[in-house]
């Protein structure tokens, strides 16, 4: 009975751990995703506004990897 119990015990733990990275990981890809698109928003923003030319534009968008 004990042998199975630590079976279990350790089936559980492996289970969670491998959850637990998974939804971190998911959790931060989604993260720097938004960040990325609120900085190209602020950039349309600031080439619509005028504060930046085309060429200053197309720089950073491409920096920004879009």
């Amino acid at each position: 009975m004990g042998m199975g119990i630590t079976w279990l015990f350790w089936i559980v733990l492996i289970a969670v751990l491998v959850i637990a990275i998974g939804w971190s990981y998911s959790h931060r890809k989604r993260d720097k995703g938004s960040s990325n698109d609120a900085a190209l928003d602020i950039l349309k923003q600031r080439f619509a506004k005028g504060e930046i030319g085309k060429a200053e534009f197309e720089e950073k968008k491409r920096a920004l990897g879009n």
